[in-house]
């Protein structure tokens, strides 16, 4: 369990195949043996279904793209939680008012809250997803200023998954 992280879920990622993970340590080795290092993606629980089946995509410059490309095309990652939690932007449509993450009594937080037709309780604003990955330390791959901007998809792997209410 990791530590410093809101009250949340935490799941360790291992979903991509065999061939997925033997291709992102190849692309290590053929790079003067890179090395990895860590950041984080944020984005509305909407997209998560997609993201958690294919991986992160660039969709930078796509019909699909929804915060533009300001740094230019990639894969959008913060060192830092707090930069990507502003990328979650969950709203009350996103979340699925019968799971577990969404009920108030597993955060132990017992505040006062609306009924919905399930005759279950929300609080806060909805669901958040970050997602922690590692990202290969490829020479072309710029610093954080502030975002690591990843241009190729391989590059990155979903290690860790957070859900957590606020």
């Amino acid at each position: 369990k990791f530590d410093g992280v809101p009250s949340s879920f935490q799941f360790k990622f291992a979903s991509y195949t065999p061939e997925r993970e033997y291709m992102f340590q190849e692309l290590s080795r053929k790079n003067d043996n890179c090395g990895t290092i860590w950041a984080w993606h944020g984005s509305p629980i909407a997209n998560w279904h997609t993201i958690l089946r294919t991986g992160l995509k660039n969709m930078s410059n796509t019909k699909n793209m929804k915060n533009g490309a300001a740094y230019g095309r990639g894969i959008y990652l913060a060192p830092n939680s707090g930069t990507s939690y502003w990328y979650c932007e969950p709203s009350r449509s996103d979340t699925w008012p019968l799971s577990m993450f969404n009920k108030s009594d597993y955060y132990g937080r017992g505040m006062t809250t609306n009924q919905n037709k399930y005759n279950t309780k929300h609080t806060g604003h909805g669901l958040y997803c970050l997602a922690l990955c590692e990202i290969l330390n490829h020479p072309k791959l710029k610093s954080p200023e502030p975002y690591y901007v990843v241009p190729t998809e391989s590059w990155v792997m979903i290690r860790y998954l957070f859900i957590f209410n606020t």
